[in-house]
Parts: C-alpha cells; sequence; structure tokens
C-alpha cells in the first residue's frame, strides 16, 4: 500500500514540476522556438497528469480494496455466521441447499 501512495505521490510531484515548467515558459515573450518549447512543456506536462492520475486510480483502488472489500469480508463472515452458522470452521461460506436452509 505504502508504494503505491509514493508512488502517487512522486507522480504529483513529477506533475506540479512540469506545471511549473509550462508557466514559466508561458510567461515571457515568446519568438518561434520559445513557442516551440512551451508546446512541449503542455504535451510533458499532460504526459505526467496521466501519469499521476494513473497512479492515484491504482492507489485509490488498493485503499477500496482494504477499507470495503477486506474489512468488508470479516464482517459479513461474521454476520452470516451468526445468521444460522453458514460459514464452516474454515472461515469459507458453507454451501447450503434447498431443505437445509429451512433447519435451523
Amino acid at each position: 500500500m505504502s508504494e503505491l501512495q509514493s508512488a502517487y505521490n512522486v507522480a504529483v510531484e513529477e506533475w506540479i514540476a512540469a506545471i511549473r515548467e509550462e508557466e514559466a515558459l508561458a510567461s515571457v515573450n515568446h519568438s518561434v522556438a520559445q513557442i516551440d518549447q512551451w508546446e512541449q512543456a503542455h504535451f510533458h506536462e499532460e504526459e505526467l497528469r496521466n501519469k499521476a492520475k494513473a497512479a492515484k486510480k491504482k492507489y485509490e483502488a488498493a485503499l477500496r480494496f482494504e477499507f470495503f472489500w477486506y474489512s468488508g469480508l470479516t464482517k459479513r463472515r461474521t454476520l452470516l455466521a451468526s445468521a444460522g452458522g453458514l460459514v464452516g470452521a474454515t472461515g469459507r461460506v458453507r454451501t447450503v441447499h434447498g431443505p437445509d436452509l429451512m433447519k435451523s
């Protein structure tokens, strides 16, 4: 998890640096060569923005898995166990068929 968070933080810092580079190029009187540099800086910024967004998506997915699915799995097992012993000794949900559902 910390690796994903670090990757996201690095990507954001790279993106911020690219924004500042583009900003610096946008803040001067432009020659044709400087316009080309400015345009290239924009493409570089956009590339790093997409990299940061992808890192954010991976990190958010890992957080959602940890907080909602994984912790929710433990809660679901507890609920199932209290609702009729549908969780076996191994912690796996037992399959219950037909008339067995009516037994309590």
